[in-house]
């Protein structure tokens, strides 16, 4: 395994313990304002599918994306199942795919101007 292929496996796999962490604790987090939970899941999302997307370079991207959508809602949806204190909500689970569309924007950007 390639030395920048390695680092970004590394970061993927921060970035489902954060989230996953994030998810499913047993307390939601501190609102700083309005909807600022709806921002936390889309930055979380686009930052998990954007990292998975580099650590996963070998999987077809007709394949990865969609999966990390269904991941997405799941997780949403898990939360609310897993934890008693929490509730699983439609506009979490949009804000989640809507991080993993986000990601996968900057992805096809980045390699329109890669291959210019």
């Amino acid at each position: 395994m390639r030395t920048s292929q390695a680092f970004f496996t590394g970061l993927f796999f921060c970035c489902i313990a954060v989230v996953s962490w994030g998810i499913f604790r047993a307390t939601p987090p501190q609102e700083l304002f309005q909807q600022s939970d709806k921002v936390a899941h889309l930055l979380a999302f686009a930052g998990l599918a954007f990292t998975g997307r580099l650590a996963l370079v070998n999987i077809n991207g007709y394949l990865y994306w969609p999966a990390m959508a269904v991941i997405a809602m799941a997780m949403e949806y898990a939360q609310g199942i897993f934890q008693i204190s929490r509730y699983s909500s439609v506009e979490d689970a949009m804000a989640n795919v809507t991080g993993v569309l986000l990601a996968l924007l900057v992805c096809g950007v980045g390699r329109k101007v890669r291959n210019g």
